[in-house]
């Protein structure tokens, strides 16, 4: 199975397209693929998904832009806060904490709710006094999204 680690810069610039969606995976749940055509006769529309080639179709209402519709802005971010995203659906939250995981940060916020991941292995400097002593001001500027940054 081709799983990608991140999402690269040419990615990113090629996702400032306004034809770039997130079209349903059976493995990843969701990828990256930009519109081929616009929708045939039988409802459908051919995607190219980015990280294989493949052309797949599916009916426009199965897919969600991967292009922010009000600034134009390409959804393949990672803020540490959820409610910053651009579009707020399925497909983004999964792909910033996929994003986030990736990166070693296992905490992403969603307003005042704390979000972690299981990384099923030590992270180094994620915790310790040097790391409480940062988070004692939880207004602090610069913070991630951290367990001692809840209040």
């Amino acid at each position: 199975v081709d799983t990608p680690t991140s999402v690269s810069i040419s990615t990113s610039e090629k996702c400032q397209n306004k034809n770039v969606w997130w079209v349903p995976d059976e493995i990843q749940v969701w990828v990256l693929a930009f519109a081929t055509s616009g929708e045939l006769p039988n409802g459908l529309i051919n995607f190219e998904i980015i990280s294989s080639g493949k052309i797949v179709s599916f009916p426009k209402h199965r897919c969600r832009s991967a292009v922010s519709q009000e600034s134009g802005n390409s959804m393949l971010q990672t803020p540490e806060d959820l409610i910053l995203l651009p579009d707020v659906n399925e497909a983004s939250i999964l792909a910033c904490t996929r994003g986030r995981f990736q990166q070693k940060k296992i905490y992403t916020s969603m307003g005042q709710v704390l979000m972690a991941l299981n990384p099923f292995e030590v992270i180094p400097n994620l915790y310790g006094k040097d790391i409480i002593a940062r988070y004692t001001n939880p207004h602090g500027k610069g913070l991630d999204a951290h367990v001692y940054i809840v209040p």
